[in-house]
């Protein structure tokens, strides 16, 4: 069982997610055609993949805030669940 408890995301953890999502982009995918979008609601950061010739936004997994940012628990997105 999971004793964690989420905590809302304050603006300043959400500006280090995208922060570190923008670096990840910038390091390993800058050749790509594809990069990562963090989305945010309540404790809950999605994280989305986008391709560059794509408006549209794909599911990849759910990170869950519990008030320490390098300690996220992580779920993989699930289409069913929504």
């Amino acid at each position: 069982m999971n004793d964690k408890k989420s905590t809302l995301l304050s603006g300043e953890v959400k500006k280090e997610i995208e922060a570190r999502v923008q670096a990840f982009n910038d390091t390993f995918l800058r050749k790509k055609r594809q990069k990562y979008v963090p989305r945010f609601k309540g404790s809950f950061v999605y994280l989305m993949r986008k391709h560059n010739d794509d408006q549209e936004l794909e599911h990849v997994c759910r990170l869950t805030y519990n008030g320490v940012i390098d300690d996220l628990s992580f779920a993989i997105y699930k289409c069913s669940s929504e």
